[in-house]
């Protein structure tokens, strides 16, 4: 049964919510909880003592961000929280940023005083394929392109790649040059790119146009561009 002293709370307790109707009614502008002033909080019919908690959880230095963490920061009753959702406006969930990760400039390294440890590192090059590439290097006197490196015998296209992007021709192959007039069939046929036949009609055609020079005479013998400008690597 009741008393008096109830009947008297109950009715102060539905006059606050229905006052609190009210002032949500007249006043359509949302807040941003964590800036509700002491003067907003006695409007809509609340206690100091709620604005005092959140005070103290502002002092934190956190933010509310939902209504679920208002109630429990403010302990106001369900029915309460849900007359006051409408008037608070949460802050947008925060986005979080995540910092590209630094790529590491590659600095390539020279192929010609590429070490066999060099050259191991390299996914796809072990030992035996090291010494390939730093004996075909040798027999080259050095490498003038990076593209000679397909010429290595075993050497697939993959791993070839692989070594473009780790090495450079930064220090330039010591290659010595010959001179054309004077070299003998036998030393020119073992200079690289010139087969035994190929140096033979080079001397055939020296002999043939004496007068020409070489820069000449490559017109008139068999060789495709490419071969020609490997083979001028070496003579003059």
């Amino acid at each position: 049964m009741w008393d008096r002293q109830d009947q008297r709370h109950w009715e102060e307790v539905m006059q606050q919510y229905a006052n609190i109707a009210d002032i949500l009614e007249a006043t359509p502008y949302r807040y941003n909880p964590n800036y509700l002033t002491d003067y907003r909080i006695y409007q809509w019919g609340l206690s100091p003592e709620i604005f005092d908690r959140l005070q103290t959880f502002r002092k934190t230095g956190k933010t509310i961000r939902n209504l679920n963490q208002f109630q429990e920061i403010t302990g106001l009753e369900d029915s309460i929280v849900q007359r006051l959702k409408h008037q608070l406006n949460f802050p947008a969930p925060r986005k979080t940023f995540r910092a590209k990760p630094v790529e590491k400039k590659l600095v390539k390294k020279a192929i010609n005083t590429a070490t066999d440890e060099d050259l191991q590192k390299v996914k796809g090059i072990g030992a035996v394929r090291a010494a390939r590439i730093i004996k075909y290097k040798n027999y080259l006197e050095g490498f003038s392109s990076l593209d000679q490196l397909d010429e290595v015998y075993g050497l697939p296209a993959e791993v070839v790649d692989a070594l473009k992007k780790q090495f450079e021709v930064l220090i330039p192959a010591k290659i010595h040059r010959r001179a054309f007039a004077q070299i003998t069939l036998d030393s020119l046929s073992k200079l690289p790119y010139l087969s035994w036949k190929k140096a033979r009609q080079l001397i055939g055609l020296r002999s043939q146009y004496p007068q020409l020079p070489l820069d000449s005479l490559w017109r008139y013998s068999r060789l495709s561009a490419g071969e020609i400008q490997r083979i001028k690597l070496y003579l003059y």
